[in-house]
C-alpha cells in the first residue's frame, strides 16, 4: 500500500469539532458518525503487491480478492465506486462510517485525538479503508489504524494488522501486509509508503502464481514498488516448488516483462560452463529521449577458457534508436594440437610453452564494444530529413565472440538483426568497421557526410603482439546532391537536372602506418527524362559533363613506388562526357532490356598508354558497353532471365565479338505454392489469414563460356518450407526448412560442392518441442563417381597413378561409407578424410513448464583454428558441447496482455484443403 501527498497541509478542525458534546450525544444514540476531515491526506495509490516473510501466502490470496469479501465489504466497495467525485474532494479523507467516536481535545488550539470505533469505513482518494480502530492525530498530523484491516482499490485488495500514516512526511507504513494487485500476490513485514506513487517492502514474498500451491515464488530483503507496473527488490531467492534454486543480487521487472536464462553444459574446449542472461524492460523509457527500454545483463564461467561479464542495452523508437553492447572476459589461454591419440584427434591444454622453455598458464584482459545508433529527425511542415547513425565495435582479440559469443538460448529478434553472428554462435572478427554518417535532405537537395575506419586483425607469432591495425581511412566524404525539376515535354514526359558533387579525404595504411593520402572529388551534372509509351515501351535517357581530380600524397616510400602513386592519381583526373540510355520493349509478361553506358575523357593528366585513342575530344574511352538482357514472368511465381553484357570499346589490337561478351547467365526462379497451384493469387495480404503453408522454391544459375564455347558452370538450389500443420502422432509442424545446393563446374567436377541445410520446430505434446538446425557441405562429389578412376582418367597426361598413391582426400568413396566416416565412427583419421562433413548442428528439446522453459540440447560446430606449440599450425576439429538452458519467462508485473516475452497463439486443427477456400481463425 503507498499514499502520496499533493503538497497541502492539515486544515483547521473546527468545522468537524465545533461542538463535541453535541457529536458525541448523537454517536450514543445512531452508533452512526459521517463526518468529513477537514485536514488533507494525500491521495493513496496502490502500485504494486506488499509482502511478508511467509513460506506460503494465507489461503486468502489464491481466490479472487474482488470476490472474496463480505455483504458489508461488498456494500461498501458499490458505494465507493459508484460515487464520482472531483478532484479536490478526491485529496481529501472522508469517514463516512464508525459504529462509535470519542474526541479528545488537548490544547487550545482545538488539536487533539480522534477515536473510532467499529465498522470504520474512511475512504482514502479513489480507495477505500475499513478497520476496527482508528485514531487520528490533528497535531502530529498522524493516522493509525488496526483491527481487521483491508485497503480495497480498483484491481487490488490488501489486508494488514496496523497502519501508520504520516502526512507530514507524505508516507505511511502496513505492518503484516498482504494482499493482490494484478497479477502479482505479496506479502510483507511492513511496507512503507515513499510518496508520489511508490513504497517499499522488507522481508519480501511476492508471486504471479495463481495456483493454490504457486508452482515459484520470489523472496527478498527488501522491494520497491513503483504504480507504473515497475518493481525492484534487493537480496532475491527464486524458488520453484518450494525449493530455492536462483539466487540474485537484485531484481527488476515492468510490464513489459523480464526474464532470467540460466545455462549449464559441457564443451570439446570450453569445458564445463555455466551461462546466466538477465533482461528486462523499462516501459518508462519509452517517453524518454534517450534511456534504455531494454537491458541484458550476462554473467559466464567456462572451465577451461575463463569467464564473461557483458551488459547489453537497447532502444527502438521513432527518433533515437541504438543497440549497446559491452563485454570483459578473462580468457584462459590454450593450445590446440592434432593429437591421433585421443578420440577426438586434438589435445587441448591451458599450460602454454613460455620463451625460457617452461610451461605455465596464461590470463588475458579481453574487452569487446559494440555501438550501432540511429538518430532521425522530421519536418513533415519543411519537407526535411536529418539523419545520423554511427556504428562502432572493437574487440581485444578477434576470438571474443568465438569463446563467449556462442549461447544456445533465444535471442530478441530484432537486436538479432545488428549481429554478424547468428543467434548461438560466434565466430571471429577479422575486421572491425567504425563508420559515422549524417544526412540532411532538405526538399531536393540531399547532403551527406560520412567519416569511417577500416580494421584488419594481424596475427603475429607473440600472442600479446596480435592487435587490430587500420588499413583505410575516410575522413571526412562529403557528397552533395542538387535535383532540379525543368518541366515537361508536351505536358507528359518529365525533365530533370541533377548536380552531384563529391569530395573524398583517404588514408591508406601498411603495417598500422599510413603510406599514402588521397583527396578525390569529382563534380556530374546532367539532364534525364522518363518516356513511357504505355504499356509496352519505357525509355530512360541521362546525358551530362563531369570533373574528376585526384591528389595524392604518399608517405616514407621509395622513389619508384611514389612515382607509381602518384601516375595513378594523374590517371584519374580528366574531364569526360557521359550518358546512359535504358530502353526496355515488351509487356511484363516478357520484354526485352537494354542499357547502353558510355564514359569519354579528355583533358587527362596522364593518358593511359594501353587504350587507344578514338573519341573526337582527343581523350580516352572509359565505359563504352551495352548490358542486354531478356525477361520473362510467363506465370505469377516463374522468373526466367538471360543477362550478359557486350564491350564495345577499342583497343589497339584486335579482340573477336565472342570475346567481348562477358559470360552469360541463364537464371531461373520458380516458387511452388503447394497449397494453391491452379488458384489465382490473392489480391492484397489481408484478404485472407493464412494459418499454415507448404512452399517450394528452385533456382537455377547457368553461366556458359563465349570464348571457349562451352558450358562453364552451373548453381541450382531448392529450399522447401512448411509449418502450422496439425499432425497424427505430434501436436503441431511449426516450421520445416530442407535447403539444398549443388554448384557444379563442367570442365573440372573435382571443384564441385554442395551444401545441405534444415531447420525444425515442432511441437511434439501440449508442454514439449523439439527445435532443430543442421548445416553440411559435401567438398568432393566428384569421389563418388567411379568413372573418375577408370584406367583413362587415372592414366591423363601420360601419368598413370594407382589409386592406393593418391591423398585420402581425393581418393574414391561412396556415400553410405564417407556418410558413416564424417559421423566419427570408423575414427578421427576417416572422420577427416571423408567428403561429406557437417558443419553445424544444433537440437534442443524444450519444456514448457508453466512460467518458464528448460532445454536439454546438444551442438556441435566444425572450426579451424591456429594451435600448436607456435600457434601458427591450422588444426582442423569438431567442438562438441551439451548443455542445459532454463528461462525464466514470467518475471514480469502486468497482465498477459502485457507480456511481450510470452505471447499466445490461437490453436485450431486446420484442413490443407480448406485453405483459400474459407477464412481460417476466428
Amino acid at each position: 500500500m503507498a499514499f502520496y501527498s499533493k503538497s497541502k497541509e492539515f486544515g483547521p478542525l473546527e468545522p468537524l469539532f465545533s461542538a463535541p458534546a453535541r457529536i458525541l450525544k448523537g454517536l450514543r444514540s445512531t452508533l452512526f458518525l459521517a463526518v468529513v476531515a477537514v485536514f488533507l491526506f494525500p491521495d493513496p495509490v496502490l502500485t504494486q503487491p506488499t509482502l511478508e516473510d511467509r513460506s506460503m501466502p494465507s489461503p486468502s490470496l489464491t481466490a479472487d480478492p474482488l470476490k472474496n469479501r463480505s455483504e458489508l465489504e461488498d456494500a461498501w466497495l458499490k458505494a465507493a465506486l459508484s460515487d464520482v467525485r472531483s478532484e479536490e474532494e478526491e485529496s481529501k479523507v472522508a469517514i463516512e462510517n464508525a459504529a462509535e467516536g470519542q474526541w479528545m481535545q488537548g490544547e487550545e488550539d482545538g488539536t487533539g485525538l480522534l477515536k473510532l470505533y467499529g465498522r470504520i469505513r474512511i475512504r482514502l482518494g479513489q480507495g477505500i479503508l475499513l478497520a476496527d480502530r482508528v485514531i487520528i492525530d490533528t497535531e502530529r498530523k498522524e493516522l493509525y489504524a488496526e483491527g481487521n484491516l483491508i485497503y480495497v482499490e480498483g484491481q487490488a485488495r490488501v489486508t494488514a494488522d496496523r497502519l501508520i500514516y504520516d502526512q507530514r512526511l507524505g508516507a505511511g507504513i502496513l505492518y503484516n501486509g498482504e494482499g493482490y494487485r494484478q497479477p502479482i500476490y505479496f506479502t510483507g513485514k511492513n511496507i512503507r509508503g515513499l510518496g508520489e506513487g511508490r513504497f517499499s517492502i522488507s522481508h519480501a514474498y511476492f508471486t504471479t502464481c495463481a495456483a493454490k500451491e504457486p508452482h515459484y515464488n520470489f523472496r527478498a530483503r527488501k522491494a520497491w514498488i513503483y504504480s507504473d507496473g515497475r518493481i525492484a527488490a534487493a537480496g532475491v531467492v527464486y524458488s520453484v516448488g518450494g525449493v530455492p534454486v536462483l539466487p540474485l543480487p537484485f531484481y527488476y521487472a515492468s510490464e513489459w516483462g523480464t526474464g532470467v536464462i540460466s545455462q549449464f553444459g559441457h564443451g570439446t574446449l570450453q569445458g564445463y560452463f555455466f551461462q546466466n542472461t538477465y533482461q528486462f524492460a523499462v516501459p518508462s523509457a519509452y517517453l524518454s529521449s534517450f534511456l534504455p527500454m531494454a537491458y541484458r545483463i550476462k554473467a559466464d564461467i567456462y572451465e577451461k577458457t575463463g569467464s564473461h561479464v557483458g551488459l547489453e542495452m537497447y532502444r527502438f523508437s521513432p527518433g533515437l534508436s541504438y543497440v549497446l553492447d559491452f563485454g570483459m572476459a578473462d580468457f584462459k589461454r590454450y593450445e590446440v594440437v592434432a593429437d591421433p591419440r585421443t578420440g577426438r584427434g586434438i589435445s587441448a591444454s591451458n599450460q602454454i610453452l613460455q620463451d625460457d622453455g617452461t610451461y605455465s598458464q596464461e590470463r588475458h584482459k579481453w574487452y569487446k564494444a559494440f555501438a550501432l545508433i540511429a538518430y532521425q529527425n522530421k519536418n513533415y511542415k519543411e519537407n526535411s530529413v536529418q539523419k545520423l547513425s554511427i556504428r562502432y565495435e572493437d574487440y581485444r582479440h578477434r576470438l571474443f565472440e568465438t569463446e563467449f559469443g556462442g549461447r544456445y538460448q533465444p535471442d530478441t529478434t530484432i537486436p538479432a538483426l545488428y549481429k554478424k553472428n547468428e543467434a548461438g554462435r560466434g565466430i571471429p572478427r577479422n575486421q572491425t568497421d567504425w563508420t559515422m554518417t549524417y544526412n540532411d535532405q532538405r526538399g531536393d537537395l540531399n547532403i551527406t557526410v560520412k567519416a569511417s575506419r577500416n580494421r584488419l586483425w594481424i596475427e603475429r607469432p607473440e600472442f600479446d603482439e596480435s592487435r587490430y591495425e587500420p588499413t583505410q581511412d575516410i575522413a571526412p566524404s562529403v557528397k552533395i546532391e542538387k535535383k532540379i525539376f525543368l518541366g515537361k515535354i508536351a505536358d507528359l514526359f518529365p525533365v530533370y537536372w541533377d548536380h552531384t558533387l563529391n569530395s573524398q579525404f583517404k588514408k591508406l595504411y601498411s603495417n598500422g602506418d599510413p603510406y599514402v593520402e588521397y583527396n578525390e572529388n569529382e563534380y556530374k551534372s546532367g539532364l534525364r527524362g522518363h518516356f513511357s509509351l504505355y504499356p509496352y515501351i519505357t525509355y530512360r535517357p541521362s546525358a551530362g559533363f563531369g570533373v574528376r581530380k585526384t591528389n595524392a600524397d604518399p608517405k616514407n616510400l621509395s622513389t619508384t613506388d611514389e612515382d607509381v602513386i602518384k601516375a595513378a592519381a594523374e590517371r584519374d583526373s580528366y574531364q569526360y562526357w557521359w550518358q546512359e540510355h535504358d530502353l526496355s520493349f515488351g509487356p511484363h509478361e516478357l520484354f526485352l532490356r537494354a542499357v547502353y553506358r558510355k564514359k569519354d575523357a579528355f583533358k587527362e593528366e596522364l593518358k593511359d598508354a594501353t587504350r587507344s585513342d578514338y573519341t573526337g575530344f582527343n581523350g580516352r574511352q572509359r565505359v563504352n558497353e551495352v548490358e542486354a538482357s531478356i525477361n520473362a514472368s510467363p506465370l505469377e511465381d516463374l522468373n526466367l532471365q538471360v543477362l550478359s553484357v557486350y564491350d564495345f570499346r577499342q583497343y589497339e589490337y584486335d579482340v573477336p565479338a565472342k570475346e567481348r561478351w562477358s559470360y552469360p547467365v541463364f537464371r531461373a526462379d520458380m516458387l511452388f505454392n503447394m497449397l494453391g497451384l491452379f488458384r489465382p493469387g490473392r489480391e492484397n495480404l489481408l484478404s485472407r489469414r493464412r494459418a499454415h503453408f507448404l512452399d517450394l522454391r528452385v533456382v537455377n544459375d547457368y553461366v556458359y563460356d563465349p570464348i571457349l564455347k562451352r558450358d562453364h558452370s552451373n548453381l541450382f538450389g531448392v529450399i522447401f518450407q512448411a509449418g502450422g500443420f496439425d499432425l497424427w502422432l505430434l501436436d503441431r509442424l511449426r516450421y520445416l526448412e530442407l535447403g539444398y545446393y549443388w554448384y557444379h563446374v563442367y570442365y573440372d567436377p573435382s571443384l564441385d560442392h554442395m551444401r545441405f541445410s534444415s531447420k525444425l520446430d515442432v511441437k511434439i505434446t501440449k508442454w514439449l518441442f523439439f527445435e532443430m538446425e543442421l548445416e553440411s557441405r559435401l567438398t568432393r562429389p566428384d569421389r563418388y563417381d567411379s568413372r573418375n578412376y577408370d584406367a583413362d582418367s587415372m592414366c591423363k597426361n601420360d601419368r598413370c597413378m594407382p589409386e592406393s598413391l593418391l591423398p585420402e582426400t581425393e581418393r574414391k568413396t561412396d556415400f553410405v561409407r564417407d556418410f558413416t566416416n564424417s559421423l566419427g565412427v570408423n575414427g578421427q583419421r576417416a572422420r577427416e578424410t571423408s567428403a561429406f562433413n557437417i558443419g553445424y548442428f544444433e537440437g534442443a528439446f524444450l519444456i514448457d513448464a508453466h512460467d518458464y522453459e528448460i532445454r536439454l540440447g546438444y551442438a556441435l560446430e566444425q572450426r579451424s583454428m591456429l594451435g600448436g606449440s607456435n600457434s601458427v599450425q591450422v588444426v582442423n576439429y569438431y567442438d562438441n558441447k551439451i548443455f542445459a538452458s532454463f528461462t525464466f519467462l514470467r518475471f514480469d508485473v502486468g497482465g498477459v496482455s502485457q507480456r511481450p516475452s510470452r505471447f499466445i497463439l490461437n490453436r485450431q486443427r486446420v484442413r490443407p484443403g480448406d485453405i483459400g477456400v474459407q477464412s481460417i481463425g476466428p
